[in-house]
């Protein structure tokens, strides 16, 4: 059942379209019961398939810089019992956590796309595409 509707998402424009907009509005009204937390960090590089690229380096240099000594870190894979990333947590990407973390991560830093196709991203989220370096 679910990879015929994921066919169906993936193939039919009509299904695509009223897919994008109903869950992107079922995220927009649950963003609006999740505070924000001004020092949690959503990282993803390549899909979550991989921990490199722009993001692992600003990932880097945020964990030396002082002025984020207390911000909380989140990676997300696809697997991401692969990745052992020291100083931060790991969760499994387009899961109902990997969207709530994005609801309530101040900062998204990626090289692709946090929402997945979707649109939900808060007014006052800050997010950073490196866009593959």
């Amino acid at each position: 059942m679910r990879s015929c509707l994921e066919y169906l998402i993936k193939h039919n424009a009509f299904v695509q379209l009223c897919y994008r907009k109903i869950v992107s509005a079922f995220f927009k009204i649950l963003g609006c019961f999740i505070k924000t937390d001004p020092k949690l960090v959503l990282l993803t590089s390549m899909s979550g398939d991989q921990y490199n690229d722009s993001p692992r380096v600003l990932f880097k240099a945020m964990l030396k810089d002082d002025y984020f000594k207390t911000y909380h870190y989140i990676w997300a894979f696809k697997n991401p019992e692969k990745f052992n990333v020291p100083h931060a947590e790991t969760i499994k990407i387009d899961t109902m956590r990997y969207f709530i973390v994005a609801l309530k991560a101040k900062i998204w830093i990626t090289n692709v796309n946090i929402e997945r196709g979707l649109d939900f991203k808060k007014k006052n989220t800050i997010y950073l595409n490196t866009w593959h370096g």
